[in-house]
């Protein structure tokens, strides 16, 4: 997941602070809700909606496997999708949610 622009970033699953998770992109290495809080210059901040991802039937993956979905979040309809070499040929399925 990779966020806008910003000068800080914190990254949260389920309402949960991710120590470590202060980059523009996150991985997300299991399911679950994540949002960001960035701050810009001048110290203003927000925090983003949530992204439900869903990982299922992932099975002896590398760690480095990972994969990321961007923008977060999603303004167009364009998703950009990418995941490491030892996910190629599995299958993937997004959703919205409000078609869940």
């Amino acid at each position: 997941m990779t966020s806008t622009q910003a000068a800080t970033y914190q990254w949260y699953k389920d309402n949960t602070l991710i120590g470590g998770a202060t980059s523009q992109t996150y991985v997300a290495p299991q399911s679950g809700s994540y949002t960001v809080a960035v701050t810009d210059g001048s110290g203003c901040s927000a925090t983003s909606s949530a992204a439900n991802v869903i990982i299922t039937d992932i099975k002896n993956v590398a760690d480095d496997a990972g994969f990321s979905i961007s923008p977060n979040p999603v303004a167009s309809g364009f998703v950009e999708f990418r995941v490491g070499a030892s996910l190629v040929g599995s299958e993937y399925k997004i959703f919205d949610l409000g078609e869940v």
